[in-house]
């Protein structure tokens, strides 16, 4: 019931961010945006986003082998299988897939494999929030897109101090379960010990640094992206601008939505061109465009992958957690 609660919120948010985006749009303004881009671009950016999740699968690839050394191939297809999830599953269940296909596959905790997802979803927000900073001290940004950083930011930093906390002192947060019943007690030691287990990674402070600096070149790889997508429509901005627009696009579907981020996606990529004045009709063509090169060559590479598993998403609903 509660899961079910917090997919309807999801999606009556989704709705309501898409009327804030096509309001006061003149729809033939937009038709003739997509109807006069330049499509070389788009399939070059088509091409880099689907390419993107190599960078996307080393990473994880470093945050798993605390674990176990998994095979590049097998990170990949569990990577591009959870993302496909999130584009078609309510309340982005797509982590939860990949952390199951992983466990699938490599024959490692599942528990374990979703903590590394994690780590490396708290490692994006960081990253995501440092960059802005850095824009914030020479850009004036509109009130709601500070306040959403600023929100994001104290959460993030909750979570990433309670990871911490597990990882260092986990005899700390066995005590905490001393109080529960024997049954209900094993099973939920049992689940943080493997949760931990997939924190180990905060213990090796040289392959930390190399997955923030993996994050660092995967995030200004999208931004590329970004700027690429400029090229489709012919909005003359500067690189920069395609940063800002990613990472305030990245933020803010932080928000729950429907499957896919439709609807806070759009609104908030809409958002960000309106600071360098680009007019509504074109930001929502953009909108359109870099939403399809975001989700359509994970889709579809994550679904050729499932179906070279003999998996079924329903299978993997099946299989537990621990």
């Amino acid at each position: 019931m509660r899961k079910r609660t917090q997919a309807l919120v999801g999606i009556l948010l989704s709705f309501l961010f898409l009327w804030l985006a096509f309001r006061k749009v003149n729809f033939g303004e937009v038709g003739q945006a997509l109807s006069n881009g330049n499509y070389l671009f788009f399939a070059i950016a088509f091409f880099l986003g689907g390419a993107g999740f190599l960078i996307r699968t080393l990473r994880w690839k470093i945050l798993l082998f605390p674990i176990k050394d998994i095979s590049f191939g097998n990170a990949f297809s569990a990577l591009t299988i959870g993302f496909m999830a999130n584009g078609i599953l309510p309340l982005r269940l797509g982590e939860i897939v990949r952390a199951l296909v992983i466990g699938y596959n490599e024959k490692i905790s599942k528990s374990a494999a979703l903590a590394t997802i994690v780590v490396e979803r708290m490692l994006d927000v960081f990253v995501l929030l440092f960059l802005f900073s850095g824009f914030l001290i020479v850009i004036p940004l509109p009130p709601i897109v500070k306040k959403i950083s600023a929100l994001v930011f104290l959460i993030g930093l909750f979570a990433a101090g309670f990871l911490f906390f597990m990882a260092l002192k986990p005899n700390l947060i066995m005590k905490l379960f001393n109080f529960l019943p024997g049954r209900l007690n094993q099973k939920l030691r049992t689940i943080v010990i493997s949760f931990i287990e997939g924190l180990k990674i905060i213990n090796s402070w040289k392959r930390l640094a190399l997955v923030i600096i993996l994050s660092i070149c995967f995030w200004s790889y999208v931004a590329f992206i970004y700027y690429t997508v400029f090229q489709v429509l012919g909005i003359e901005l500067p690189l920069y601008t395609a940063f800002i627009v990613m990472i305030i696009t990245s933020l803010g579907i932080c928000i729950p939505s429907a499957p896919g981020f439709v609807g806070t996606f759009h609104y908030f990529v809409i958002l960000g061109l309106s600071i360098f004045g680009i007019p509504k009709d074109i930001a929502l063509s953009y909108a359109i465009l870099i939403h399809l090169i975001s989700f359509l060559p994970v889709v579809l590479i994550g679904f050729l992958c499932l179906q070279k598993m003999g998996l079924t998403l329903r299978k993997l609903s099946k299989t537990k957690i621990i």
